[in-house]
This record gives structure tokens, sequence and C-alpha cells, in this order.
């Protein structure tokens, strides 16, 4: 199975999700300065930098389509023709877009957490696919809270993935059985 991973910044998820075992065959970031170039690089992964036509880079023959941190839209005719996931700090539907973390404090929650869901042609609105929960404290700021939302972030999205790939894979299985009738 060919997994393509799209990022846009540190490439932390990135490298948690590779480090968890998962094969990711090529990385595509949209930005020429990006740490997750360094970050592929460390990791033998092959990276490819387009600012501009990152949507041509994938494969036809992807199987799934993995954004972390990738901060640009895909059009509708890419999310129609791969399988394509995210994972978003807030506890979707709540806080969609940016600063999802500066909108939960905004806010005033009592607890927020992290979302992985399929993308579609919006904004954080695919079908929830996972998700999990952390406290909002008092003395919480923007770094703090981010800290903490990303280490969730590290577990359940390759959690996450393995499952789908699991899923995946039994499904291929599945398709080459052939029920006999006796």
């Amino acid at each position: 199975m060919s997994i393509v991973l799209m990022a846009s910044g540190n490439g932390t998820n990135f490298e948690a999700i590779v480090k968890s075992g998962i094969p990711v065959s090529k990385v595509i970031t949209n930005k020429k300065y990006a740490k997750v170039i360094s970050r592929a690089k460390w990791l033998a992964i092959p990276c490819e930098v387009s600012e501009k036509n990152y949507e041509d880079c994938v494969p036809d023959d992807t199987k799934l389509v993995v954004l972390a941190g990738f901060m640009r839209l895909l059009s509708n005719e890419f999310v129609s023709k791969f399988k394509v996931i995210n994972v978003h700090p807030s506890l979707l539907p709540s806080f969609p877009g940016v600063n999802a973390i500066g909108q939960a404090l905004n806010a005033g929650v009592k607890i927020t957490g992290c979302t992985v869901h399929w993308v579609d042609e919006g904004i954080d609105t695919g079908k929830i696919i996972a998700q999990t929960s952390c406290d909002v404290y008092d003395d919480d700021d923007h770094k703090s809270l981010n800290n903490r939302i990303q280490k969730l972030e590290y577990f359940l999205y390759p959690h996450t993935i393995k499952k789908l790939l699991e899923v995946e894979v039994n499904n291929e299985i599945m398709e080459d059985c052939k029920v006999v009738e006796e």
C-alpha cells in the first residue's frame, strides 16, 4: 500500500507516524524551508517540494494521503480521487480551521483534544474517524495546551492509520477470496 504524507511545517506528526512503523513512501511539502524536509532525509524517505503543484506530486496509485500540518486546501477533484485523512487539534466539529487551540482557549472550554477525520471539500468538515480528549486547565496558555494536544496526536494519528490499514488489507484479502458453495 502506497502512503503519501503531505506537510507544511515541522513534521513532528510525520516522524511519529514513521517511528510507529507505518510505511510512508513519499513526503510532499509546499514549503521549501519546511523542517519536514530534514526529517524526511533523516528517516530516508523521499521528499518532494512543490509550492503550487503539490497535488500533481501524488502518484496515481497512492492508497492513502495523510495530511500532517499541511496548510493548504486541496481541490475537490483531489479529495474525490484519493482517500485523504487529517489530524486537527480540536474535538471537531468544534473549532475548525486555523488556530483551533486559540479558539478553544478564547471560548473557555474545559475539555478539548484532537480529531482524525476524512478530508472532504470543506474545512475540517469530513467524517470523523477518531477523537481523544484532554482537560483544559485554568492556567493553560497556547503553548502548554498545544504541547498536550500534540502528545495526543502522536498517539492517535498513527494508531488510527494502522487501524485503517488493517481494514484495507482485510478488504483486499476478502476481495481475492471466492466463496464456494457446496
